[in-house]
């Protein structure tokens, strides 16, 4: 009857015990869940902020552009380059995103700038017609390089056309890469929160906080949250993005991808150590447990005994 009796304890006690190590490690696992949740959430908060924000700005560059290269057509033909000049200073003193603007005719000559800007004079303007623009669509492009000191130059370019759809010149303006690096520094959530701006090849263009190492690296299928960026760089880090995009009436394609990487390691290490005191309080109340029981069983067989 005693061997009956102590077989029930021990069975009652084991099984008392794995349902409360079971209970543990479904906390457990739930709190990691809730945590690598918060982190998307939060990268996703910041993507939202960032995309609302500078989305605007870059509308009001491209549609100032559009309606300046417009009004450009008349004065390259007519050889008005005084006036040029003073359109495109109201346009740079308007748009405190863009550094400095420049005009080319056909030939690629300078017409008229708002500054001495060597790197935006030496930039080059590449287009890629489609087949769904039609002769007298105007077409934009990005350009984007390093100087040698390490500074973006990232330029937007705006063919000028006539009425007719010939090409007269093209309108250049350079993005002031100071600006762009202060906006995300004070669009940061919080300290956790790497922020950036890529371009569609995935080369790094700014990234805050800075570090030089960054736009070295290419980050791989943008638009991909699941993508990471060499886990070195970003250990524990979730990485999203999203395109920059403008209205459906301008029917252009921006090759600008905002980029965060949210760290999850200060919240995984706080539930590391958490989870590791919590094993350590149920093995030591496994421990007592086994103890408090063997310690009745021998009880229970001196009683006999005597």
């Amino acid at each position: 009857m005693t061997i009956r009796k102590n077989r029930y304890q021990w069975t009652l006690a084991s099984a008392l015990l794995c349902a409360l190590g079971f209970a543990l490690l479904a906390i457990a696992v739930t709190d990691l869940r809730r945590i690598n949740q918060s982190v998307k959430d939060s990268s996703q908060t910041q993507l939202r902020l960032l995309h609302d924000i500078l989305n605007d700005e870059l509308v009001a560059v491209i549609r100032s552009f559009d309606a300046a290269s417009i009004q450009m057509a008349d004065q390259i033909s007519s050889g008005y380059h005084a006036e040029i000049g003073k359109r495109l200073e109201l346009i740079n003193s308007a748009l405190p995103g863009v550094k400095t603007v420049l005009t080319r005719d056909i030939s690629g000559q300078v017409l008229a700038q708002t500054g001495e800007d060597p790197e935006l004079i030496n930039t080059q303007s590449i287009f890629i017609p489609k087949p769904q623009h039609d002769h007298n669509t105007r077409l934009v492009s990005f350009s984007k390089q390093f100087t040698p000191s390490g500074e973006l130059v990232l330029v937007l370019n705006y063919q000028v056309k006539g009425a007719g759809g010939d090409v007269l010149g093209v309108l250049q303006g350079r993005i002031d890469p100071m600006y762009l690096q202060e906006k995300f520094r004070h669009l940061r959530l919080s300290d956790n929160m790497t922020t950036g701006l890529a371009f569609e090849d995935g080369s790094i263009l700014i990234i805050e906080p800075k570090f030089a190492e960054a736009l070295d690296v290419r980050i791989t299928g943008l638009g991909n949250s699941a993508t990471q960026v060499t886990p070195e760089m970003f250990p524990d880090h979730v990485f999203a993005s999203e395109v920059l995009s403008v209205p459906a009436d301008l029917d252009i394609q921006i090759p600008l991808h905002l980029v965060t990487w949210a760290d999850a390691g200060p919240l995984k290490a706080q539930w590391q150590d958490d989870t590791m005191g919590m094993l350590t309080a149920y093995l030591a109340f496994c421990a007592l447990t086994f103890l408090m029981v063997s310690a009745n069983a021998n009880h229970q067989a001196k009683q006999l005994e005597a």
